[in-house]
């Protein structure tokens, strides 16, 4: 990869989507109080209120360690997450797979880093599991455009590092 791709995310889809999330189920919710007996007021208010409350957490978490900006160039991926804008550097030997995934509407990137070298005995390496570590990029926060190239080139710099699973989004 000769050039430098980089993307930023944009807090306003964020808030739209879940926006979007929360007056649908509303509706829902008002159709089924409309019907009478199904759902008393004061269940009907406690569900609006968890369910705004979700949707309200669920922002402020992507406030607090959500992906801010993606760099991708030949050096390595670059992501910048959080209020801080803590940034992760991995370089291509670190990756051993790229897999994109599409669940209905949310596309996912998902880059499958090697775990670390063991340190110590092999029986001590034996004796703790080894956990999955990952970076997880979900289109949420990103233009379809801006993300689709990002796809197609995370993609194309994964190809040496992966093992066959995934598929093109």
């Amino acid at each position: 990869m000769e050039r430098t791709l980089t993307i930023h995310a944009r807090p306003w889809l964020i808030i739209a989507a879940d926006l979007g999330g929360f007056v649908l189920g509303a509706i829902l919710l008002i159709l089924l109080a409309m019907l009478g007996s199904l759902i008393s007021p004061l269940a009907f208010s406690l569900l609006i209120a968890v369910w705004g409350l979700s949707f309200a957490l669920d922002i402020l978490r992507w406030y607090r360690s959500g992906i801010r900006a993606i760099r991708l160039d030949s050096s390595g991926l670059t992501v910048r997450c959080g209020a801080r804008s803590a940034e992760v550097k991995i370089a291509p030997a670190d990756v051993s797979e790229v897999a994109a995934r599409r669940r209905f509407w949310r596309r996912t990137l998902i880059v499958h880093l090697k775990p670390p070298a063991s340190r110590g005995s092999a029986q001590g390496a034996l004796l703790r599991p080894r956990r999955a570590r990952r970076l997880r990029i979900t289109d949420d926060a990103f233009t379809m455009a801006d993300f689709s190239l990002l796809a197609t080139a995370l993609q194309e710099w994964g190809k040496p590092h992966r093992h066959g699973r995934g598929a093109a989004i």
